[in-house]
């Protein structure tokens, strides 16, 4: 399929892969195939992007060739290349750091409880 359209639309998204491949890819308003891009790295964030020269009103992200398990961040589209570096790379860390602080307060503050009612 040819398209004649000047312009290209980018698209992108901060992919993080536990296991298999994750891929995006704009599909066109008229039918047909998109240019896909693909996640070459686990555990990693990856940023992924392509460019594409059809009109398109929607990102698909799936996974590529069976199972996969993937985290996802600041996905675009844009009729400007998108720069990832403009973009901060998404830190899982510092999530599960408070999820694990969280924890290890409430842990103490029952454990708090249990050595007050033994006495």
């Amino acid at each position: 399929m040819h398209y004649l359209c000047t312009a290209l639309y980018y698209d992108g998204v901060w992919v993080y892969a536990l296991s298999g491949v994750a891929g995006i890819e704009l599909v066109p308003t008229s039918g047909g195939g998109g240019f896909e891009a693909q996640t070459t790295l686990l555990n990693k964030w990856q940023f992924i992007q392509n460019a594409s020269p059809v009109n398109s009103n929607e990102l698909v992200i799936y996974s590529v060739g069976g199972p996969a398990n993937f985290y996802l961040d600041l996905a675009a589209v844009d009729t400007n290349p998108i720069i990832p570096d403009q973009f901060d790379a998404p830190e899982p860390s510092t999530a599960s750091l408070a999820l694990f602080a969280l924890g290890g307060g409430l842990l103490v503050a029952s454990r708090r409880r249990t050595s007050r009612r033994v006495r």
